[in-house]
């Protein structure tokens, strides 16, 4: 078997009985093997199944993903190597998706949870939330709750976050940060919102930990005040009688 795998990478290379060709981003033509096509993505399945019914090449449009993505497809389904990159993460799960490549979706996702790191946590977060990748969302919330102050010190993403996401990471009860300084980054946040801004302040206000603490210390403020002050009342009163 690995004899053949290797046959047909060796074919690739030199073009040799290639019988369909994907158009490339660039107009240039990336000539394959259908049947390795057919067997690792369920798009090729369905566009090449009735292949044996004409004698021409067919010609398949790929040119919504760069050169290089498709590419990078195409050899891994042959068992070619090539590493993922975080850079093109993006690109590359978008293409998997679109093409139906489930084995090299898997590395993708595997690659995402495996690589989050105070740089890139929110970029990641993002690309989960696109992409409806639970796992690696919560993986990324469970890394904020344990680093959140790190990051709101030393990263840019939180500002990049949608009031959504805002939402989600706040109102988590493992959420650990310093009230005070999350406040100050969310009040940064607002402030560069170009929306109406009493919605967002409502959806913020009933997780923010921090007015809540204040609520509370003004009203166990007031009430010792209003001790205070009852006491000196009574105080007066025994005076004067």
């Amino acid at each position: 078997m690995s004899d053949i795998a290797m046959k047909f990478r060796s074919s690739l290379d030199v073009e040799e009985y290639c019988d369909v060709e994907l158009k490339l981003k660039s107009g240039s033509l990336l000539k394959c093997h259908s049947v390795v096509l057919l067997m690792n993505s369920d798009f090729f399945r369905g566009r090449l199944q009735s292949r044996w019914t004409t004698k021409e090449t067919p010609t398949i449009d790929c040119t919504m993903f760069p050169d290089d993505i498709v590419e990078h497809l195409v050899k891994f389904m042959y068992g070619i190597h090539c590493p993922l990159h975080m850079s093109n993460i993006h690109d590359t799960y978008q293409c998997c998706d679109y093409f139906g490549a489930s084995e090299l979706l898997d590395k993708c996702v595997q690659l995402l949870i495996d690589g989050i790191s105070c740089d890139n946590v929110f970029t990641i977060l993002l690309i989960s939330e696109s992409f409806s990748l639970l796992s690696v969302k919560n993986k990324c919330f469970e890394f904020i709750d344990c680093n959140m102050e790190n990051l709101l010190c030393n990263s840019e993403g939180f500002f990049t976050l949608p009031l959504a996401l805002i939402v989600q990471i706040i109102s988590r009860d493992t959420l650990s940060v310093h009230e005070e300084l999350l406040f100050d980054h969310l009040i940064l946040w607002v402030e560069q919102q170009t929306v109406n801004l009493e919605p967002i302040r409502e959806k913020l206000s009933g997780h923010i930990r921090f007015l809540m603490y204040l609520t509370v210390l003004n009203l166990l403020m007031f009430k010792e005040l209003r001790s205070m002050l009852f006491q000196g009342v009574l105080q007066q009163g025994m005076m004067f009688w």
